[in-house]
């Protein structure tokens, strides 16, 4: 072997050295300051974590294909962390203010070095993920807010608890769980699941909008300005929900209303079942229901094809229409303050 090329062997074997020697250098002294260079391995997963506190984000975008999505807040920290996740197929940027999570099939992106904050070259030749249940975590601090934060997902489980926000939460499922537990969206929440489950619970919001195609739905002691459900094939159950505003639109699955407080109350079904059980006496209500084939029955007394209650203290409106679904109302205790009814 030719003198020329031991030394450029010897000098390519240094380079690897010294850069491998920098890299770790480089790595230990970020994650003292709380960043991470690389993904590291915790308790046997890949865990790579980007902290973006004091950046003023104002919105976060996550598409993932299965994954377990968690939306938290708490600490002085804000953070994506994203495991289980092989780093050649990934990306993670932050542009004009915004961080967006996205999977690809390119395994040659993995030599674009020029793509932003996540020094991705070096990340993507020193780690290539480890399996495991993919999770993504997004934290904001107990001080820090975005204007939005959308999630969006073909499979797994979307969820939060206790999470506030003075911004907008959209929430795309196609087919596996979204749950929100608690917590506050000032502005607006947005949730829409084709397949799969849909539950909300202690939640206050602005405005909620619910789509479900072939998804349960279920919403217990929410509070908020408007909130309107679209479903198809399966049910919708509502209990100690209070809004100002509130729209029910189902097709073939049940609706079921329990002990719910709202001023203007509007249920559209095509072919299942409605069920009501007021929190108040048929007297605070402005009522008209009317199914085409259905039987109807207000507070065990039944009507046929169409009923209207008016009262002369009513202060709420309840329209129910049905095609051929039945028809169940019910109150805490029949009207004895001058409520009227007729029937066509």
């Amino acid at each position: 072997m030719r003198k020329a090329s031991i030394v450029a062997i010897i000098v390519a074997a240094a380079l690897m050295i010294a850069g491998g020697i920098c890299c770790a250098v480089g790595s230990s002294a970020a994650k003292k300051e709380g960043f991470m260079l690389f993904p590291q391995t915790e308790n046997g997963e890949s865990v790579y974590t980007y902290d973006f506190t004091g950046r003023q984000i104002n919105r976060i975008s996550i598409t993932v294909r299965s994954s377990n999505v968690k939306i938290t807040r708490g600490g002085d920290r804000s953070y994506v962390t994203i495991k289980n996740y092989n780093a050649n197929y990934y990306r993670l940027n932050e542009e004009n203010k915004t961080i967006s999570f996205a999977e690809i099939d390119d395994v040659l992106s993995m030599f674009k070095f020029w793509e932003g904050f996540s020094f991705k070259g070096m990340r993507y030749v020193f780690s290539a993920g480890i399996d495991g249940e993919h999770e993504i975590e997004i934290n904001l601090s107990d001080s820090e807010n975005v204007r939005a934060i959308v999630v969006s997902a073909e499979a797994g489980r979307i969820s939060s608890k206790d999470f506030t926000t003075s911004g907008d939460l959209s929430l795309s499922m196609k087919d596996g769980e979204v749950e929100i537990s608690g917590g506050e969206i000032e502005n607006s929440l947005s949730v829409n699941v084709v397949s799969g489950s849909l539950k909300l619970a202690g939640v206050k919001a602005g405005t909620v909008l619910l789509n479900a195609d072939a998804a349960e739905t279920t919403v217990t002691a929410t509070e908020c300005d408007s909130l309107k459900w679209n479903g198809t094939k399966k049910s919708f159950y509502g209990e100690a929900v209070k809004a100002k505003d509130l729209t029910v639109v189902g097709a073939d699955g049940a609706i079921i209303l329990a002990k719910t407080a709202s001023v203007n109350t509007q249920i559209t079904s095509t072919g299942g079942s409605v069920s009501v059980d007021l929190p108040s006496a048929l007297g605070n209500y402005s009522t008209e229901i009317a199914s085409k084939t259905g039987n109807i029955f207000v507070n065990g007394e039944l009507y046929k094809i169409s009923c209207t209650l008016t009262s002369q203290n009513a202060k709420n409106t309840l329209k129910i229409s049905t095609d051929s679904g039945p028809v169940e109302l019910t109150s805490v205790k029949p009207s004895e303050d001058g409520t009227t009814a007729s029937e066509s």
